[in-house]
């Protein structure tokens, strides 16, 4: 979805939302990700990279040379924590197995790639429609959110 909230919006309430609040690490792991410029950042450090590992891995292990997979890593993480800083104010969070986070950027990356995202994003918001507040600026946000910004005088 495409976030019309400010960056600082979404930096001070983005963790309002847990692990514990959703019925899957799926959903909120999607919840993580429903800006669509995390999403386009996220899905271009995937396919970009990627076909880097084979060149990557052959030149540590036959050519004795790391700097490859340091570029690997450097690219496919680069873009996956600066989308989160640049378009949410945060490196996002993440269980500590990491293990799932992989399957599902994965997942969010050929279902962009396949056009089936939007879809999969609707049954999201049918499900969760209570946190979009956090992404766009005609949904209310919760009355203690909505005090809190007064108080602050914080720009949605």
């Amino acid at each position: 979805m495409k976030a019309t909230t400010s960056r600082a919006f979404r930096k001070r309430y983005i963790n309002v939302y847990s692990y514990a609040d959703f019925d899957n690490f799926e959903d909120f792991f999607l919840y993580l990700h429903l800006n669509r410029l995390v999403l386009w950042m996220h899905f271009f450090g995937a396919f970009v990279s990627i076909p880097m590992l084979p060149w990557a891995l052959y030149m540590a292990c036959f050519q004795q040379t790391f700097w490859p997979v340091l570029l690997y890593l450097g690219l496919y993480y680069g873009c996956g924590f600066s989308s989160h800083f640049l378009n949410d104010g945060r490196i996002s969070r993440t269980t500590p197995d990491y293990g799932p986070s992989y399957f599902y950027v994965i997942n969010i990356n050929f279902r962009i790639l396949t056009g089936k995202m939007r879809e999969y994003e609707q049954n999201y918001i049918k499900k969760y429609p209570h946190t979009l507040w956090l992404y766009d600026k005609s949904l209310p946000p919760p009355q203690w959110v909505q005090e809190r910004e007064q108080k602050v005088g914080g720009q949605r």
